[in-house]
């Protein structure tokens, strides 16, 4: 084997397959990149089991071939180098990494111990989405997803496409976030799924705008596919049924409240700084004369309140909310204003960015400790 790229090409390819490398790998093998040249093109791939990428880089082939190599030497070593023509070349298991002024020889594993790495099938069936507006919207519910995988299938994003509309929703038990695209597509299936999350963040990240995305399912291997220009992402469907999260989602409510999103924002970080001490509850009073006063407090350090004007639709009501998760709502949200609607102070507050009808979030309120 032996070719010739561009370094920062090289350098691209490597660190889009990068993030599926294991950083702990049950086999060997999985801790290199499968490197195959053929056909005027570099196809790199990794894996650890769970989930597969592959990409393909322009380059010059002079010898075709295939091996793995150490994946963080050799990606340390090329984004390194200097933006400039580099030489590979396979000789008795050393892959030889030359410009003209500096070389490496790293030792390889034969292609033949690599696991079979899939890839979406010309043939295949599959939904056609703007990659822009899916990268967006996973990113907007992502963030809702359990850190933890104690309980698996709130790890993951439950992905639905039902009569044209597709929906993305992410819920970790004490929160939801859900966002709604109708797709423009002749795709007949249905289907819904569960994908690890930080997997499909990594789609959200690594998309480029100018492609679209296609999605398709492998039951037979029990995989989500995710195609983007040149780049393959194949990851496990959770198993486990996400729950009917529709069923909490109010239909009824006897509040609402129309807020500033920089005048939350302000009280909320100001709240979160007493919160954040002891459990991040904060407590939110709407006042039906057209004021919010959010306030928290710590027995250590003291207490805070803020206030400010906002549009109030019924009766007095106080609720308690974790300020972590009103923070991360508010980070992933673009509005100018920010609708509340709860029907009494256990029930799931509801928030709408007050400019769209395709998104929600949904916090379960905390007991009063006092």
């Amino acid at each position: 084997m032996k070719f010739t790229c561009r370094q920062e090409n090289l350098e691209r390819g490597l660190n889009q397959v990068y993030k599926a490398v294991p950083n702990k790998a049950s086999l060997p093998i999985l801790s290199n990149i499968h490197l195959t040249a053929e056909a005027g093109r570099l196809r790199l791939s990794a894996t650890n089991l769970d989930t597969s990428i592959t990409t393909y880089v322009g380059v010059s082939v002079e010898e075709e071939g295939e091996t793995t190599v150490p994946a963080k030497i050799f990606r340390d070593f090329v984004s390194n180098l200097p933006e400039e023509v580099i030489t590979l070349t396979l000789e008795k298991n050393i892959l030889r990494v030359e410009t003209d002024q500096a070389s490496a020889r790293l030792n390889t594993v034969s292609a033949d111990e690599y696991p079979e790495v899939p890839v979406m099938s010309e043939d295949a069936s599959y939904l056609e989405v703007d990659s822009e507006i899916f990268s967006d919207a996973v990113k907007s519910v992502v963030f809702s997803a359990a850190a933890e995988e104690s309980r698996p299938i709130f790890s993951g994003v439950y992905i639905s496409f039902v009569d044209g509309v597709l929906s993305i929703v992410a819920s970790d038990g004490f929160r939801l976030s859900e966002r709604i695209l109708n797709i423009n597509t002749p795709f007949e299936n249905t289907f819904s799924v569960v994908v690890p999350a930080k997997t499909l963040l990594e789609v959200a990240r690594m998309v480029l705008p100018e492609e679209p995305l296609r999605m398709g399912l492998d039951s037979r291997s029990n995989l989500a596919l995710f195609h983007n220009q040149d780049t393959y992402v194949a990851t496990r469907i959770l198993e486990g049924q996400f729950p009917d999260y529709k069923r909490i989602i109010p239909k009824e409510h006897s509040l609402e409240a129309e807020v500033s999103f920089p005048d939350f924002l302000e009280a909320i970080r100001l709240a979160d700084v007493f919160a954040q001490q002891v459990d991040s509850s904060v407590k939110i009073k709407f006042d039906p004369e057209g004021k919010v006063f959010v306030s928290a407090s710590s027995p250590e350090s003291g207490e805070h309140t803020s206030s400010f004007e906002a549009s109030v639709d019924g009766n007095s009501l106080e609720i308690v909310l974790n300020s972590k998760y009103v923070l991360d709502f508010l980070g992933n949200v673009r509005s100018e204003r920010i609708r509340l609607r709860t029907q009494n102070n256990l029930s799931p507050c509801v928030l709408y960015p007050l400019e769209t009808e395709d998104y929600l979030h949904i916090i379960m309120p905390r007991q009063d400790r006092e």
